[in-house]
């Protein structure tokens, strides 16, 4: 059995804590939120997307870094992905021990992986991913599911899928850090799109083509950072990209609901919910005029995300383009 810390409260590092614990790891949870802490260790409770849900009785949360992180033979990373740099630099980390990350997004303007960034800067060598159609409430239902677990190391990757795999939670093992990390990103964006086509009612005719036409585009992406395809076809990318797109568990899925209704619906469920598909397809955007890609999905998103566009026009927008064989 291990020691494992988490270094965020959110629920898929409470719902990852709470499977390990089941196993028998010892699992403490790092926070910032102190009411979201003292909540875990006195109610053992905590809402999962306005549902309460009973945690393990063994499950232990601290405001304390230093605490969590003493004794740790592995550091789970559960931080929205724009958080990561500034958590890391305020706390001056040192590569000690594996890492493995949850988290979904860029780091930085250069493109950077997370996994890339903490090799980069910090030294970490041991740096695993871990992504796929893993919505939390599903899961800490013990409703069952699976994932892909990918790192550099065979021997390494081998030991953690055994450490994390259990009756309800099957771990796959990949070698492609590149491709299941985007993902993880990339089907954030088109789950919005999915919202958007939900909310106007359009059928599940343009939705199912809306999706298939993402992939497309997806695949665009992962050509770019020299990723697999075998990625993209898997559990990390088409799997991850239909759980998204299709529950309203999916944050991303819901803003795009939201924004079809209301710009001002929209700003207020961002207010209290993190929606890692903005800011990437806003980032996203850049790419694809940089590298010539062809997405015109990714920015008619980006044009209503901007208020250029109304939702409704971004539909027409694309029904209307100039007509082309599908394998382009």
């Amino acid at each position: 059995m291990m020691r494992i810390s988490i270094l965020g409260s959110g629920s898929w590092g409470v719902t990852l804590a709470n499977l390990l614990l089941k196993k028998g790891h010892q699992v403490m949870i790092w926070g910032r939120n102190k009411q979201v802490v003292d909540r875990i260790n006195k109610e053992k409770k905590l809402y999962f997307e306005d549902k309460l849900v009973s945690l393990e009785e063994s499950i232990k949360a601290s405001i304390n870094l230093e605490d969590v992180l003493e004794g740790s033979e592995l550091c789970i990373v559960a931080l929205p992905a724009k958080s990561i740099e500034s958590v890391f630099k305020a706390y001056n980390f040192k590569a000690k021990m594996p890492v493995l990350i949850l988290s979904k997004g860029f780091i930085n303007d250069k493109a950077d992986f997370i996994y890339e960034y903490l090799e980069k800067t910090y030294g970490f060598r041991d740096v695993f991913v871990l992504s796929g159609p893993n919505l939390a409430l599903e899961i800490i239902q013990g409703k069952p599911c699976a994932s892909v677990l990918a790192g550099h190391d065979v021997n390494q990757i081998k030991r953690l899928q055994e450490a994390l795999s259990s009756d309800i939670f099957r771990v796959y093992t990949s070698l492609d850090l590149p491709g299941v990390s985007l993902g993880g990103i990339l089907k954030n964006v088109y789950a919005i799109c999915a919202g958007l086509c939900d909310a106007l009612g359009l059928g599940m005719n343009a939705k199912t083509a809306l999706l298939t036409r993402a992939l497309v585009e997806m695949k665009a992406f992962y050509q770019v950072f020299d990723a697999s395809e075998d990625s993209l076809y898997g559990l990390s990318g088409i799997g991850d990209l239909m759980a998204t797109s299709f529950s309203e568990l999916s944050r991303n899925y819901r803003y795009g609901y939201a924004m079809a209704q209301h710009v001002k619906t929209a700003q207020e469920f961002r207010k209290t919910k993190t929606v890692e598909g903005i800011n990437t397809a806003l980032f996203l955007q850049q790419l694809v005029q940089k590298n010539k890609l062809i997405c015109p999905i990714l920015e008619a998103l980006c044009q209503v995300i901007n208020q250029q566009v109304e939702p409704k026009e971004m539909i027409e927008m694309l029904m209307l383009r100039d007509l082309k064989q599908e394998s382009n």
